[in-house]
């Protein structure tokens, strides 16, 4: 399945391509009222550096989609955790509902952040 930084790897670009990225150019050159003849100079230099930010290349970038994925896993398990400790310690009245939704985001959450980001921090591969 190919991801947003698939789509910015490094290649040469088209000349539809070329047009369209310097109309988005013209446009940030009218938002921020630059001279376009000033900005359009650095059109070339504004992609790379929009690519560079949207993919892992070989110096060591860091890819928007690996960073998205981190947050959206430590905020699944944030929000589990809580949600069962809230209502496991706090609740006057205690909802198996919510105890088990807890529980299973915190548990999704784990595993993401384990298989993906912290288990391979020691040695261990994706999966348990």
């Amino acid at each position: 399945m190919a991801g947003l930084s698939d789509f910015f790897k490094p290649r040469a670009l088209s000349l539809e391509e070329k047009r369209r990225w310097f109309g988005v150019v013209r446009r940030l050159a009218d938002e921020l009222r630059i001279p376009r003849d000033q900005l359009l100079a650095f059109g070339q230099e504004l992609f790379e550096a929009a690519r560079s930010f949207l993919c892992k290349d070989e110096t060591g970038g860091i890819a928007v989609r690996k960073v998205l994925g981190f947050a959206i896993a430590a905020a699944l398990f944030g929000a589990g955790v809580y949600l069962l400790c809230a209502e496991l310690f706090d609740a006057p009245i205690i909802m198996g509902r919510m105890v088990v939704m807890g529980g299973f985001l915190a548990f999704l959450g784990g595993a993401w952040l384990w298989s993906d980001y912290i288990g391979p921090l020691f040695g261990r591969g994706g999966g348990f």
